[in-house]
Parts: C-alpha cells; structure tokens; sequence
C-alpha cells in the first residue's frame, strides 16, 4: 500500500498491520504530510515494510517486541529527525539482524516495565565522522523496575545515546570512533560494557543512582583520562577472563567515582597504578582473578588501599610469578580469604607499604601466613614501619602465621578461636605484639627472640610459648607476657638455662616441657622464689640425656612428669638432677615397664611424692639411699610412693637402699612386689592394696614393731629375704598379711607367731630351699595355718605348734621330711601333714600331736610314708588319719610303714588306685587300700582291714582282725598260728570260694632229726559244732576243716585231733574248698611225708630224705643246699605246673641257661650253662636213695664229656632211667679241665627223684625259678 497526497487530505494519520500470515508493505509518499503512525501486525513469520524515504513529517512505528524478535522488518524512515520505533517489551530479545533493516529511524523506544534485551545494527544510524552523522538514540527509561540489555557494541560510525530505567542494566557501549557516546544508566545496579578502545574521554557515561560499574570486554590499557565525562560509577572490572593490561587512576577516576577494582582475569597478569591526585580510598579486589603475577602499584597514594584476595591467589602454588602490591603513604590493608591454602614467605616478597593483613571473618578454613622480610622496614628509628596480621575472626578455621623472616620491623599478630600457631619475628628493633585469641595457641621464638619488648597474650585456652632452638631463657623476657600455660622446645632442642621468676609466674606458666632428645641435649630449669605458683615440669619427650631441674629456693609444688625411660638411664646418658624446693614436690612418672635403679634417682632429692601414673603397665624402681634424709627424730625426710592408680599394672618398688629417711608406700590393684625400706631410725608405711602382693624384708633386724603395713585385700606375702629371727611382736602394726615366707635358701632362724601375727591375719608360712627353719606357734596364734616346707632332707626343719590351739598343716613334698625335722601338732584335733607324691619317702619320727596325713596327687609319682621307732608320734588314744585317696592313678602306689613301737594311738589309712604296700603299727588300725592290687600287713592289735578294688594280698597279723578283700580275687595271708586262733580270730567277711585265697604257713622246720613228720595238708568234709569237727580229724598236721555252726575255718597245726590256740582259727561264712589254700609248709630235720591239697602251694622238705606230694595247682618244691645238707628227696611232679627252686644253690653255678641233650651227645659247661638234662639210660640201684657218686660217673662216662670246664665249674645235672627222673650236681674238682666227670677228684650229689617224669629232657626253664 502506498499513501500520498490523497491520503493526508484525506486526514489518514494512523495505519494498522492486521494480516498475521502474509507480508505487509507500506510505502509513504513525500506528498503525505500528516504525521503517520504505524501499528504492526503480530505477524512473526513475515516480513513487513515501511519506507518513508522522502517523508518530511514524524513517522511513529508501534511494534511488539516479539513482532521483531523472529523477522527482518523493513522501516526506513524520512528525512525528519523524529522519527521513532516504540517497542513493547515483553521480555524477548531482539538481534542486531532482526534490526538490520531499520535505517533513518531516530530514536528506539520502550514501552512498558518489562525486561528487553536490544542489540542495535550498525546500520540503524550512519555516520563518517562529520557534523551532519546519525544517531541513535534508545530510551529505555519507561522500565522502572524491569532490567535493560541494550547493546551497541555494533555500531562503530555515528553517535548513540541510551537512556535506562530503574533496573540493573546492562549496556555495552559502540565501537564509535567518531562520536562519544552519551549513556545515562539511571537508577539501579547497571553494568556498563566498553572495549579497550571503547571508552574514552569523548564518552559521556552517568552511572546514576546505585553501585554501577564499567565492564571492560577485552585486554584494556585504561588511562585516567577515559574517565573524563564519566559519572556516578563506583567499579571497574573486566569480563571473566579478560585482563586489565593497565590501569590508572587518577583525579578523573577520583571525580567518575571509582572506589573499587574487581579483576577477572584467569591466566594473564592485571595491573592498577594508583596515582596521587586519586584520593579516595580504593578496593582493589583479586578474590576472582586466577591469574598470576598482578601488580597494584601505590606509591603515591595517599587513601586508604584494600585489597581483596584468596589465599589460593597468593600462594603462587603454580610458580608462574608473584603478586606486586604496593601501597601508599595511607594505611593499607590486604583482606585475604581463607580456603586452606598456605602462603609462603616468597609469595609475599613483593608485597610492600601494607599495614594490615586481615582474614576474612566467620571463616573455618585454616589459614597460613609466612611473611616476608619485605613487608615492612625497620631500622629501630620511631618512624620503623609495623605490619599486623589479623586473624582474629577465624572461628574455628587454625591459623598458623610465622613471622620469623621479619628481623627488622615491628608486627602485630591477632588470631582467632581455634588452636593456632604462631611464629614471632626476630626483630632486634621492636618488639613484637602477639595476641592469640581463644583456642590452645602454640606462639614459636626463636633463641634470644623472646625478651622484655615483647608483648604476648596467650588468650583463652590452653596457651603455649615453645622455643625453636637451644634456648637461654630469664625470668626477665616474660615480662609483657600473659595467659601462657606452657613453654617448651621443638623436639631435639633444649633450654640451655631457663629460669622461672615472678615474671614468668604472672604470665601464668604452669608447665614446662623438656623436649631436647638429641645426644648433649641437658636441659637445665631454674625455679626461682619469686615462682610461687604450681609449676609441672614434663620430662616426656626427653629420654636420651641427663636433665636438671633445680627448685632449691621454690616454695610452691613442683610437679615432674616423666616415662619410666626418661629416668632409667637406659642410654648411658647420665641421670637426671631434681631438687626440690620448700612445697610439696612431686615425680608423676607414666609407665611402660622400664626399670628405674637406684642409681637412676641419685640426683633426686627433696622430692617428697613419686605418683605412678597409668593404669595397666608395669612399674619397676628402685629407691636411692639420697631420695629422703634423716638428721634427727624430729626432723627428717618422707618420700611417698604412690602406684594406687595401678589397676593391672604390677607395681615393683624396692626400697631397701634408703636406710635412713621415712618412706610411704602405696601398691595399686595388682600383684605388686614391695621390698621394704631398711630405715633404722623410723618405720616403714606400706600400704600394698588390692592384689596378691609380696612385700620383701631386706634383712634381719628391718621388720620392727614400729613398722607398719597393710597388706590390703588379696592374699599378701611377707618374703624375708636374709636369714632372720622375727617374734611376734614384730607385726605389732602389721595388717592383711596372710603369708610368711623366706626367700630360696633363707631361713627363719626363728620364727614367732602369737597374738600379733593373729591380728595380721598370717595364715601361711613358707620355708624355701636348702635350709633349716625354726617356727613357733604360740596360743595366742589361733588362726588355721599352713607350713609350706622346700626343705630338702638334708635340712631339719622345727615346727612346734604344741602351745597352740590353731589347726596347723605342714606341706612339703614327700622326700623333704626326713627323721630330722621336727613337727608338733597344736592343742586342737585337726591339725595335718599334706604331703605330695614324689617317689620320695616322708619319715614321721619326731611328728607330734597331728591327727592327718593327706598325699597329694602328683602325676605318674608314688610316694612313702615311714613311722619311727618311738610312740610319740600318735598321741594315746588318738588317731592318725593317712589319706592317699587323691592319688587317682592306677599306676600310682603308697608304701605305708608302720612301726610296732606305736602302740597307744591308732591308724586311719586309706590307699591309692595304685597297688599300695601298708603296714600299720602296733594298735587297733583302720585300713582301707582302695583300688589296686594291695599288699596290706597289719601287726598287733584288732585292725579292721578293707582291700577295696583290686587282687590284694591281706596280712591281719596279730588281734582279732576284721579282713575284707573286696570285689576280686584278694588273698588272706597267715605266716603264724598266733595271727588268728582261738584266743583271737580273726573275720573275714567276704571270702568267696573258688576266687579268694588264703595263703597259710605251717613251719615244722623246727622238729629234729628224729622227728619224721606228716603233713596232710588237705580238706577234711565240713562238721557242725566244734565236738564234730575234732572228731573228723585223724591226727594229721595240717588238715582243714569247715565248722558250719560257728562259720570258721580250723587248720590243724599239731598233730593231735583237739581244736586248740596251736591252731588256726579264722571265721568266714564260706567253707574253704580244696585249692582254696595255697599251704607255705616247711619240713624238719627228718625224713617227712608232706602230702598238699589242690592250692598253689610252697614246700620245703627241709633236711632228711623226705617224700613230697604237692598235689594239684601250681606249687613251688624249695631245695635248700647241696646233697650235704638238705638230703635226698622224692618228689610227686608235675611237669605241667610244678616249680623247682633251688634257693641257696642258685649262685654256685655257671650261668642260667637250662639245656636238654639227646642220648650220648656232649654236655657243656662254662660261663653260660646251669642246667643240663640228658634223656633215658642212668642206672640207679636204689631209687629211694638216688645215684651214687659212682653211678654218677659211670653214666657221665658213658654218656659224655663235658666240654669247656674248668676247676670249680658246676651245674644240675637230671636224667632219667625210662621211669624217673634223677636231678644230681656236680663240680669239677682241682684237675678237671674238659674231661669227662671222676668220682676221684670231682663232686656229685644226689638231690632229688622226679617220680614219675619218665623224661628228664622234658623239663625246660618254666619248671625252675632260677634259671632260664
């Protein structure tokens, strides 16, 4: 559509675009003349125009923002000045290209109080640089609230001019080298945007109201001149990343309004030169700028400079080069934020003229400061610069901050909350002025560096002033220093001379810490009177030299910590020096099982307390004779030692070198070891506590009755450690002691208990070792008490508890009591023996007055117990009580023996498991063998006998005796008719036919040659009533027979058919059966006829051709002699079961060999032969006789010669005729050397007649007890 004439007379002045779908086009004629507004459609996918090119009047274009924001709009206005495109902002953006064809248009406009973001077209004005040059003009005022974005960093020919509203703008500024630009930002935080080349003094720019801010876009060289017509703007700054290659600020800056620089460059080097004429004070701030190696320059500057920054920035990690600030004759201040990052001496080097470093407040980063001897000058004139760091407002975060690189200058140095460390300058000029805020603060000097000038405040907490080298410290260099606890040196260093005064007192020091480790590392402390505080010195950290801590003129209490290996001297470094002074002086010493000697301590003196200090470690030391002096009673020295916070930890104290002062003694919970002091002048005070403890006695004569101490709870020792003679008054103040003992080899010379040591509560006494001891108990002693004796037997031992009414029991190993030692039992009637089981013999001789003995058991050991020949040793009437019953091992055996001089006190034994051997004494004694296979021999006296389990073997001896065997095949031993008849019988109560034995001896041995005797030892058919069983009898010794009426056995001894006290009576309710006795018969001088039942019997026909008929079982012929003496016997055999003992001639012969011959083979004799039978063809001529010597030569002859002999050899020869054999010796006379057998001159007897055994080489070994 185009509108000319017609239409402005027409009176047209408004036209509206209405089709959103299709290109709109108007075209407006120089004959129009109205004034024209133009209303655009909302078309956004078209483009519409409107060109007015030689229209004279105002043409006004009304658009949406968003009617632009996607299409190319054609508008070319006319050639008036007033020409306007209002824009209705709704928030979108319009692009330079969506503006590109928009040319003559005046003035961009708009409307409403929403955002826009507008970007202007170089070609929206034109411009060569002449008078008649476009411009644009975008007025933004109408957003009052709403944020502008308009940019014209496209136009770089004509003039622009842009107005803004009360948002916070941004507006970039053109490229115009023709025309400076006129920005007027108005209210709000506005952001203004210039190139390097894009601000300059032709540029009008008016902040407004606000903080705002010129933004450089690229690399800038900023001269103060740029800030000519600028207005209102208090920041300078860069896009991130871009460098500010130079700035300077001068009286234009000043007059602009700057008062802050923010650096946004991230790898290249920014720099601000401060001039003179600006004099306002500036932030400069390089908290975002990553870059390295920024200069701020401010020599002349006479404002007050900050600058903002990280400790990350400065800390030049990346080593590509140091930061310059430079400040000015105003005070300075560097603001750092904390992250964690350290900065080192080096990074400050170029850091000048600042007065003030300050941590950013409320932080919790640690931060870390070295500074740099350049940061501030000094030549000890009043004019000397000061630099102060202030972190105090770190609350949590640690600040460590080391001045000692500054040797010149004053510094400050103020710290905040948490545990911060702090180094102090070395400056000669100034003293220093530290403040350390709350927190546990560590503040380091150097040697000499700490002195009168130096202000220091510890703060709150627990402060600390620790020297970094050997340190000569006096009193004097506290003098400005207050709320310090602690001093000390780095680890390896020592204080040379430290001397505590008045003035280290008011700065509140209480603790020194010796740290010099390294080898000559003595660390000398002086406290002086004017300390009269508490005052701990730690020896901890020391443990390789000798230190020395001198309190000689101090009056308060001085505390030494130490570990056990800071004083036990283990390096060979000499011992440490502590006097004390006029307090109460105490070594707290922490444990970790050192052993501390006496020679450790023997530079400690006038120390009155050693606290133990630790709960589970053991302590181990040892008293110096130093530790504690004594000048009179009146006046003399305690040293106290005190291990009660030992709950696991033993403590081991020895006290036995102080002879002279007062020692106090305090265990702890455990089994502690305690030897007391041997202080002759006053007592000892032991308080062991909780524990099985041990407190040793040096020496005869140490323990008296002034001493006192308190064995606590547990069972306590008191161990005597040399040879001593205690009586009872010595525990007159001793409590809680419940054992008594000498060391190994230490004896009790003698030994007293009474009332005293009833009140101690001493229920144990130990003698140890190889010496003899001496121990009364007195009536005043009536506590239980056990004598534990090592005394070997060849030490007698004397225990006399005879006055006392206490139960005493001695223990020692078997082997240990002999009949030396000396024990006597008390007024009461359980006192004991317990002996163990050591394969030893325990003799009771000179025992006394004790009702028990008790073996204890001791694996695999048996043990003996012997009584003496005298009747002391049970009392009259009394019992004594032996119990083996622990000794549970079958293999395990008691020999108990008796002795028969005891005749008025009575036996109580019982066996072991094992086979015991008892033989009781001379009463009434109880016996009860236990298990095993026992051998009980009862004496005199009605014993009362029980085998127990096991085959035992039963002796009742003399008495009327009460036998029980038990549950096995036991054995009832009668030797003698005195041991049960008629006038004492003895009763078996369980004697079980078939099973038990009984083993009789009936000896006739003592009948003469005359005598020929007949023993028909078997049974007679039982009778009722004694008339019945005479009657029975026929006149022969040795028969038996059962009585029914009276259940007793009756063997007839003599020869007559009456029951009499000749003969054995014993009562059992079983009839013996034949082979239920074994008969032990013994024949006379005379020819006897001995006829045995079925028992496994022993025969000894004795002298006299006697005849022998053992009947069946087992039985044992005894030949006693030669043919000389014991006669020609003949002999019922059984070569099955029977057994020939040649008793007496078994060691007349060559070897133990038996050896059997065929006929006419050679016999040997020699080193190895005893026996020698030869089968068939000896001619006897009276068999009743046996061979002669003749007869004897005649069959050797025939038979053989007997090879190797020699004069003196000898052995049995049998042999036999066919019927019988014939047993005969021989020995080789003088001249018989390996020849054949010569009645002339060698020997041969006849000795025994085998009835019956038809071949002598039938006979082997098993029939002969002697030989194999």
């Amino acid at each position: 559509m185009t509108i000319g004439t017609e239409a402005a007379e027409a009176g047209i002045d408004t036209v509206t675009f209405t089709d959103t779908a299709k290109t709109d086009s108007l075209v407006v004629e120089a004959g129009f003349t109205n004034n024209l507004t133009v209303n655009l459609d909302t078309d956004n996918t078209q483009d519409n125009s409107i060109v007015a090119t030689n229209y004279t009047k105002v043409l006004t274009v009304n658009a949406l923002d968003t009617d632009i924001d996607d299409n190319v709009t054609t508008i070319t206005g006319g050639t008036g000045t007033a020409d306007v495109l209002k824009i209705t902002a709704s928030g979108d953006t319009i692009a330079a290209a969506q503006l590109a064809s928009v040319t003559k248009v005046e003035k961009f406009e708009i409307l409403t109080n929403n955002a826009i973001n507008l970007t202007i077209h170089d070609n929206n004005a034109v411009g060569t640089g002449a008078a008649g040059d476009e411009t644009i003009t975008v007025d933004a005022s109408a957003l009052t609230t709403a944020n502008a974005t308009i940019s014209a960093a496209a136009e770089d020919d004509s003039k622009v001019v842009i107005t803004t509203g009360g948002g916070a703008d941004t507006i970039t500024g053109s490229a115009s080298a023709n025309h400076g630009d006129t920005i007027t930002a108005g209210d709000g935080n506005d952001v203004l945007k210039f190139t390097n080349a894009g601000l300059t003094a032709a540029d009008s720019v008016a902040g407004g109201i606000g903080t705002d801010t010129i933004e450089y876009t690229d690399a800038a060289d900023v001269v103060d001149a740029d800030f000519t017509l600028v207005t209102g703007v208090e920041t300078i700054t860069t896009t991130a990343g871009i460098r500010l290659t130079n700035l300077v600020l001068g009286e234009k800056a000043l007059a602009a309004g700057i008062n802050t620089v923010t650096f946004a460059d991230t790898d290249a080097v920014d720099k601000v030169t401060v001039g003179a004429a600006f004099t306002r004070d500036l932030e400069v701030d390089l908290r975002a700028d990553t870059g390295a190696g920024q200069s701020i320059i401010a020599t002349n500057y006479t404002g007050s400079l900050t600058v903002d920054l990280t400790d990350s920035f400065i800390d030049n990690d990346g080593a590509a080069g140091l930061t310059t600030i430079t400040g000015g004759t105003g005070t300075d201040t560097m603001n750092v934020t904390a992250s964690g990052s350290a900065i080192a001496a080096a990074d400050m080097a170029q850091i000048t003229k600042v007065e003030n470093i300050v941590v950013d407040s409320g932080l919790t980063s640690a931060f870390g400061l070295t500074l740099s001897d350049n940061n501030a000058v000094g030549t000890g004139a009043a004019g000397d610069e000061t630099i102060t760091v202030n972190a105090s407002a770190l609350t949590t975060g640690v600040a460590t901050i080391d001045a000692s690189a500054e040797d010149d200058a004053k510094v400050v140095i103020n710290t905040g909350g948490a545990n911060d460390f702090i180094t102090a300058s070395t400056s000669a000029n100034n003293g220093d002025t530290i403040t350390a805020g709350a927190g546990d603060d560590i503040i380091y000097f150097g040697n000499g560096d700490l002195t009168a000038a130096d202000s220091v405040g510890g703060g709150a907490g627990a402060n600390t002033i620790q020297f970094t080298e050997d340190s000569t410290v006096a009193d004097a260099a506290f003098t400005l220093v207050t709320n310090v606890q602690t001093l000390q040196t780095t680890d390896d260093k020592m204080f040379t001379a430290l001397t505590l005064g008045a003035a280290a007192m008011a700065a509140g020091v209480t603790t020194v810490n010796l740290r010099g480790t390294a080898g000559g590392d003595a660390d000398v402390v002086t406290v002086g009177a004017g300390f009269t505080s508490a005052l701990t010195v730690d020896f901890d950290a020391d443990d390789a030299v000798a230190n020395k801590v001198d309190a000689t003129n101090y009056t308060g209490a001085l505390t030494i910590t130490a570990a056990d290996s800071d004083l036990d001297d283990e390096n060979a470094a000499g011992v440490a020096t502590i006097t004390g002074g006029s307090g109460s002086d105490t070594i707290a010493i922490t444990v970790g099982g050192n052993a501390i000697a006496a020679a450790d301590l023997a530079s400690v003196t006038k120390v009155e307390t050693i606290q133990i200090v630790g709960t589970t470690a053991n302590a181990d030391i040892t008293l110096n004779n130093n530790n504690a002096t004594y000048t009179h009673e009146a006046l003399f020295e305690t040293i106290t030692i005190d291990g009660s916070s030992l709950t696991t930890g033993v403590l081991t104290l020895d006290a036995s070198a102080e002879v002279d002062g007062k020692v106090v003694i305090i265990g702890g919970a455990d089994n502690d070891v305690i030897t007391a002091d041997a202080s002759a002048n006053v007592g000892s005070n032991i308080t062991a506590g909780a524990g099985t403890d041990t407190i040793h006695i040096s020496a005869d004569g140490v323990l008296t009755n002034i001493d006192t101490i308190a064995g606590g709870d547990g069972a306590d020792t008191m161990s005597f450690s040399a040879n001593s003679t205690v009586t009872d008054a010595h525990f007159a103040n001793v409590s809680s002691i419940e054992t008594l003992t000498g060391a190994n080899n230490i004896e009790f010379t003698s030994l007293t208990l009474g009332s005293n040591a009833q009140t101690t509560n001493v229920s144990t006494v130990t003698f140890a070792g190889n010496t003899a001891s001496s121990l009364t108990v007195s009536n005043g002693f009536t506590n239980t008490l056990t004598v534990n004796s090592t005394t070997t037997a060849g030490q007698s031992d004397n225990i006399d508890g005879s006055a006392a009414a206490a139960a005493i029991q001695v223990v020692s190993a078997a082997a240990n009591i002999a009949a030396g030692d000396t024990i006597k039992g008390g007024t009461g009637t359980s006192d004991k023996l317990t002996i163990t089981a050591d394969d030893g013999t325990a003799t009771t001789t000179l025992m006394t007055g004790v009702e028990n003995i008790t073996v204890a058991y001791a694996a695999n050991k048996d043990v003996s117990i012997t009584m003496g020949a005298n009747n002391t040793q049970i009392a009259s009437g009394s019992t004594l009580t032996v119990d083996a019953s622990a000794m549970t091992e079958t293999d395990e055996i008691l020999t108990f023996t008796g002795n028969a001089a005891e005749t008025d006190g009575l036996l109580n034994i019982t066996g072991s498991s094992g086979a015991d051997v008892i033989t009781d004494a001379g009463a009434a004694d109880t016996i009860s063998g236990g298990a095993g296979a026992d051998t009980i021999t009862a004496a005199a006296g009605a014993d009362s006998i029980v085998g127990g389990a096991g085959a035992d073997s039963i002796t009742g001896g003399a008495g009327a005796d009460t036998l029980t065997g038990g549950t096995e095949a036991d054995i009832f031993v009668y030797t003698a008719v005195a041991q049960s008849n008629s006038s004492a019988t003895d009763t078996i109560t369980d004697f079980t036919s078939g099973a038990d034995k009984l083993n009789i001896t009936l000896d006739y041995s003592g009948l003469g040659a005359g005598s020929h005797a007949t023993v028909n030892a078997t049974v007679v058919t039982a009778a009722a009533g004694i008339t019945a069983v005479q009657a029975a009898l026929s006149a022969e010794r040795g028969q038996y027979i059962h009585d029914t009426t009276n259940n007793k056995l009756y063997v007839n001894v003599n020869d007559d058919n009456l029951i009499t006290t000749l003969d054995y009576q014993i009562a059992t309710t079983t009839a013996a059966a034949d082979g239920d006795i074994n008969f032990t018969i013994s024949g006379g001088a005379g020819n006897d006829t001995i006829t045995a039942g079925g028992g496994a019997d022993t025969i000894t026909g004795g002298a006299g051709t006697d005849s022998i008929t053992a009947g069946d079982g087992a039985d044992t012929i005894i030949r006693n002699g030669d043919g000389t003496t014991d006669g020609y016997d003949i002999v019922t055999f059984v070569v099955a079961d029977d057994i020939i003992d040649f008793t007496t001639n078994g060691a007349k012969v060559n070897g133990t060999a038996v050896t059997a011959y065929n006929e006419g083979a050679l016999g040997a004799m020699g080193a190895t032969h005893a026996f020698t039978a030869f089968s068939d063809n000896i001619t006897v001529a009276n068999s009743l006789t046996g061979p002669t010597e003749a007869e004897i030569e005649t069959y050797l002859g025939a038979t053989a010669v007997f090879q190797n002999g020699a004069t003196g050899d000898a052995q049995y020869v049998a042999a036999d005729n066919g019927t019988d054999t014939f047993i005969f010796y021989i020995e080789e006379g003088a001249d018989g050397t390996n020849k054949q057998f010569d009645a002339a001159d060698d020997i041969g007897y006849a000795m025994m007649r085998l009835v019956g055994v038809d071949d002598a080489t039938s006979l082997s070994a098993a029939n002969f007890a002697d030989f194999t």
